[in-house]
């Protein structure tokens, strides 16, 4: 029986929804975005219904040292909303008859590991793959993801990989690495560098003028957005992006451009509609569980509209891509200051398609409601996360810094700044034994709470000592630091507290890690879990 609050004090809603009775959509979407001063990082908005451009907005800098403010011709990096042409660039060598999206990608990169099983290419593009994530990756190895990224260090990495997070198919797992992957099919399939490819098979007919795929981190380019991020003190600080890799990301474009796109999507003039209306069809895993997740984009519900979209977030640079085919809009949101764009995504759909709808209520759960949530949460990928209540709220602390929950009235919890969304899932009332996250893209993750076990101190000190990944080419130390075991490796120095779940289970920030024992019980190794990692093993050295 699912388990329910009783939405005892529902709260005013915002001004911006207020706002929206007496206002045109405009005004009303101008409150969403508030004051986007010229002195911090901003955004640019449009909403296009059919050919006509409805709302065009551009808020702050573009580049703060120079004063230089954004405008709706500025180009950003859009990060993972770049996915969606390297899936129409793979989409296009199909229909010539030079890849096919079934066949396995040894075919085309026969120096890619051999794991058992094929993988196809299709299964790159729809994120079944099984691959291990490479920024995941990246960052287990000690890299600074604010250093140099190349695609070469990217193919280099994803050969050493001797296993897979699941057989391909089984799941739904977002990973950036079929797209580079992908990439690299595209340009050794059709002879020509893939940024060469995209710009004549795809930016040309279509017109995109101002664009590019950016594969020289070196490269200047002019009118584009640098990135930002704020820290706890409110300061603007660079966010640094030094990439020189493709496929996954590292498309450079401006609004306009994207729009250019836009409409081609909801009305296929350049290329053959099936191929377009492909990109979004939804995929059947092997089990027959259904993902949302198309090539390149996924299909969902925003505010009760029917969207086809997706997003982008590198460093600073946030992105979202929008077509809501039944209503003929579009929405574009770029910006380069780590903004949350899921709200204003939200507030837009209900300014311009939902007759200026009010924003979901928040409500209040009753303290005995609270102190039920209380508990340790566990999925099947990455760390775990705890409620605690606090003063009268409920906290969640997963890694960062802690965040109270925002309850709604729809049975979401929020928990600002993050954009997750939890649910709650096959619990009795009064009893929550599990939560359930409903990603935009593929299907639903479940939290189970757990049981915490006391671990001694010399259980602890058991597994102190060196543990060695092939894979990373990188050895971890753990040490014990008063009763507390850290972890460390030579490239990130600075030991990160773990904390016991049990004996054999390890959190860190982001991180899980899984004790495995020989027969005399004494430890062997760890295997390591990420949001986008499953189980790679750290060897222990004697």
């Amino acid at each position: 029986m699912k388990y329910l609050f009783v939405a005892c004090a529902v709260v005013a809603f915002a001004s911006s929804a207020v706002a929206r009775e007496r206002n045109e959509p405009a005004e009303a979407a101008d409150l969403l975005f508030g004051s986007m001063a010229r002195d911090r990082p901003g955004a640019v908005v449009l909403v296009t219904r059919g050919e006509e451009a409805i709302y065009s907005r551009a808020f702050g800098g573009a580049d703060l040292e120079q004063g230089t403010p954004i405008t709706p011709d500025t180009r950003f990096h859009v990060a993972s909303v770049s996915k969606q042409f390297t899936a129409l660039a793979i989409a296009l060598l199909v229909r010539d008859g030079r890849i096919s999206l079934n066949e396995d990608i040894r075919t085309y990169l026969p120096e890619q590991t051999d794991f058992g099983k094929p993988i196809t290419v299709a299964q790159l593009l729809n994120h079944t793959s099984g691959l291990r994530d490479q920024w995941d990756l990246f960052q287990l190895s000690g890299t600074d993801m604010q250093s140099y990224l190349s695609q070469d260090a990217i193919l280099s990495l994803l050969q050493k990989q001797q296993s897979l997070n699941f057989a391909p198919g089984a799941e739904y797992r977002y990973s950036n690495s079929g797209y580079s992957l992908a990439a690299e099919i595209v340009a050794r399939t059709s002879g020509m560098p893939f940024r060469r490819f995209v710009h004549e098979r795809i930016f040309t007919p279509l017109r995109i003028i101002n664009s590019l795929i950016y594969d020289d981190g070196a490269e200047m380019v002019s009118g584009r957005a640098q990135s930002y991020s704020t820290n706890a003190a409110g300061a603007v600080r660079l966010s640094r992006l030094n990439y020189s890799n493709y496929g996954a990301t590292s498309m450079m474009t401006t609004a306009a451009d994207l729009n250019k796109w836009s409409r081609e999507l909801l009305n296929p003039r350049v290329f053959e509609p099936s191929l377009v209306r492909n990109l979004y069809e939804p995929t059947r895993l092997t089990d027959g569980t259904v993902s949302n997740y198309g090539l390149g984009m996924y299909r969902t519900k925003i505010r009760g509209r029917d969207a086809v979209l997706h997003g982008g977030s590198d460093a600073g640079f946030r992105s979202l891509f929008a077509s809501y085919p039944q209503d003929g809009l579009s929405i574009i949101i770029l910006s380069n200051g780590s903004a949350a764009l899921a709200p204003l995504h939200e507030g837009l759909v209900d300014v311009f398609l939902n007759d200026g709808a009010a924003p979901t209520a928040i409500v209040q759960p009753t303290p005995e409601q609270l102190m039920s949530l209380v508990g340790y949460y566990a999925s099947n990928w990455g760390a775990g996360f705890e409620f605690q209540v606090e003063g009268g709220r409920l906290v969640r602390t997963a890694g960062g810094p802690p965040s109270a929950a925002i309850f709604k009235a729809d049975g979401a919890i929020e928990f600002p700044p993050s954009s997750a969304r939890l649910y709650f899932s096959d619990a009795e009332p009064g009893q929550v034994n599990a939560l359930e996250e409903r990603p935009d893209s593929g299907p639903p993750v479940r939290y189970n709470r757990i049981d915490k076990w006391p671990v001694s101190v010399p259980e602890l000190q058991a597994l102190a000592g060196r543990y060695r990944s092939e894979e990373l080419d990188i050895t971890y130390t753990l040490t014990m630091t008063g009763d507390r075991l850290t972890i460390a490796n030579l490239q990130s120095p600075k030991p990160i507290p773990l904390k016991a779940i049990n004996r054999d289970w390890l959190d860190s920030q982001g991180a899980r890690l899984t004790v495995t024992r020989g027969r005399d019980d004494r430890p062997t190794g760890l295997l390591v879990t990420t949001g986008r990692v499953r189980a790679l093993r750290l060897d222990r050295l004697e």
